[in-house]
């Protein structure tokens, strides 16, 4: 039965190439084998958005650094984060940790990216730091250099803030 649904939605993206009949029919069957199908189809049209909810309905993390990259590249940080967290239940990966503390800073998301920060996680909390830094995302910088004791680092960030007590401190 999901094999015969697999193969229909693969006639309708790859030979039809009618991406909006493959998310009526993906959505009329409802099978995760179809959503991941059709992410995929999604993502080779650029189509990140409609790519992450159909990884998110097939709970689908395989296709994480593509999803990471077409996200990056559409700027579309908020659409992300739900497929990050759901990607994280399946997968410890560094790659997923450290672009779902991205996506909180650049949707200035600190509470969540704080609370992230200070529970489990795989990140290389040094390099995003830098990253935020070098973009003027000062608050999350700050965020992430206080959690790995980065005095220095946290210092440029409260200057940058003109936080100049805490900079001294």
């Amino acid at each position: 039965q999901i094999e015969m649904q697999v193969l229909a939605i693969g006639v309708l993206v790859d030979y039809m190439k009618d991406l909006d009949r493959a998310k009526g029919f993906a959505n009329q069957v409802d099978e995760k084998p179809v959503w991941s199908k059709l992410g995929n189809a999604q993502l080779e049209e650029k189509m990140a958005a409609d790519a992450i909810l159909s990884f998110i309905n097939a709970e689908d993390p395989s296709e994480y650094v593509r999803v990471c990259a077409e996200a990056n590249e559409a700027e579309i940080y908020a659409e992300v984060i739900p497929f990050l967290k759901m990607a994280r239940k399946n997968l410890q990966e560094n790659l997923l940790d450290t672009e779902l503390i991205y996506a909180y800073a650049k949707t200035n998301n600190l509470t969540d990216l704080e609370k992230f920060v200070n529970g489990p996680n795989v990140a290389n909390i040094q390099n995003i730091g830098d990253r935020c830094f070098s973009e003027g995302l000062y608050n999350a910088a700050k965020l992430l250099f206080k959690s790995i004791n980065n005095n220095s680092k946290l210092a440029l960030c409260h200057i940058h803030l003109e936080e100049y007590r805490e900079a001294v401190a």
